[in-house]
C-alpha cells in the first residue's frame, strides 16, 4: 500500500498505487460500507458530533488507532496460528496500516510529543489475540477492527476542512473495507454479508481530541 505524503497529496494522489501493496497481500475484495461493530464500540465509544476537524488534529485522533491495529497484527503473526498464504496475508495487512500510520503522522505538527497506540483499542483486540487464541477468533477480532476503523475514517472524512488529508481518508477507508472483507472470506463468510446497502458509522471510534 504506497499513500503520499502531505506535500504530494496536495498535487495528485493515485488510488492504483494506493492498492499495490494491498493487492500483494490479497486484500482486494470488493466491499461497499463499514458495518455496525458492538464488541468494538463498546470499549471505544461512538464518533464525536465535532463538526470540524484541522488535518493536524484529526492525525493526531486517528494515528494512534492505526498503531494499534498494527500492534493487532504483530499479535496475529506471533501467535503462530497463521502460516503460508495465511501469514502473508496478515503481513501484507500489517504493513498496510503501518502506512497509514506513516501518514498521518507527517501531518502532525512538528512539535507534537511521539504517538502511542490508542490503549482502549489496544487492550480490546490484544485481549482476544493471544498464542492460545484460534486462528478464527483472531480473524473475527481483526475483521471487527478493520470496518472499526473505516467507519472512523469515514466519520472522520465528513470533519474534515481540508482537502489533501480527505482524499488520503477515501482511499484508506476503501481499503480498510476490503480487508475487513478479505477477512471475512477467510471466516467462510459471504461477500454479500460484508456488503450491506447503506454506509453506516455507527461504529466509528471518538473523534474527541484527548
Amino acid at each position: 500500500m504506497s499513500i503520499e505524503h502531505p506535500e504530494a497529496a496536495r498535487a495528485t494522489t493515485s488510488r492504483r498505487a494506493f492498492l499495490t501493496r494491498a493487492a500483494a497481500g490479497g486484500a482486494l475484495v470488493t466491499a461497499a460500507s463499514a458495518l455496525p461493530l458492538d464488541r468494538l464500540v463498546q470499549a471505544a465509544g461512538a464518533a464525536s458530533t465535532t463538526p470540524d476537524l484541522d488535518d493536524p488534529t484529526y492525525a493526531a485522533i486517528a494515528t494512534p488507532y492505526e498503531m494499534a491495529a498494527v500492534q493487532a497484527y504483530q499479535a496475529a503473526i506471533s501467535s503462530g496460528a497463521f502460516t503460508g498464504q495465511d501469514a502473508q496475508t496478515m503481513s501484507g495487512l500489517l504493513s498496510n496500516h503501518q502506512t497509514v500510520v506513516d501518514t498521518l503522522t507527517a501531518y502532525l505538527p512538528t512539535t507534537a510529543a511521539a504517538p502511542l497506540p490508542d490503549p482502549g483499542l489496544q487492550k480490546t483486540v490484544t485481549k482476544t489475540i493471544t498464542k492460545s487464541s484460534p486462528a478464527k477468533t483472531t480473524l473475527a477480532t481483526l475483521m471487527d477492527l478493520e470496518s472499526t476503523l473505516a467507519a472512523t475514517h469515514l466519520a472522520g472524512l465528513g470533519q474534515l476542512t481540508e482537502f489533501s488529508l480527505a482524499r488520503t481518508l477515501a482511499q484508506v477507508l476503501s481499503v480498510e473495507n476490503e480487508q475487513s472483507a478479505l477477512l471475512a472470506r477467510m471466516l467462510d463468510k459471504t461477500i454479500e454479508s460484508q456488503t450491506p446497502t447503506s454506509v453506516d458509522t455507527t461504529a466509528a471510534l471518538s473523534l474527541t481530541q484527548n
